[in-house]
């Protein structure tokens, strides 16, 4: 296998939609962790809260595999290609080098 990829670090979070719901309609959360590409796409969806509370969720689960609890969520944009794949970009130049390879997603109802 050529430049095989080594784990140093997993994160997983969960997320209650309804708490996601109220802090939205709330307060400038949007607008404090996410990037505007980020709002313009989840703002769209008819499922904008399920979209919000997702890459939240995405967000927080980076911050736990790099321990980088400094890096603000804000720097963290969940992206996706042309096919669609999600993937990470971190916009913060201090940490331009990390490499977040997957990215998986649950849900019910009411979490992400």
């Amino acid at each position: 296998m050529k430049n095989p990829q080594i784990i140093s670090g997993i994160g997983i979070d969960i997320i209650d939609i309804k708490r996601i719901k109220r802090l939205v309609e709330a307060t400038s959360f949007l607008k404090r962790f996410f990037t505007p590409a980020e709002i313009k796409y989840c703002l769209a969806g008819r499922n904008k809260f399920e979209r919000i509370a997702a890459r939240f969720a995405a967000k927080e689960a980076v911050i736990k595999a790099t321990g980088l609890k400094n890096l603000p969520l804000k720097d963290i944009a969940l992206i996706k290609d042309k096919t669609g794949k999600p993937s990470i970009k971190i916009k913060n130049k201090k940490y331009s080098n990390l490499n977040v390879l997957k990215i998986g997603r649950a849900s019910c109802r009411e979490r992400v």
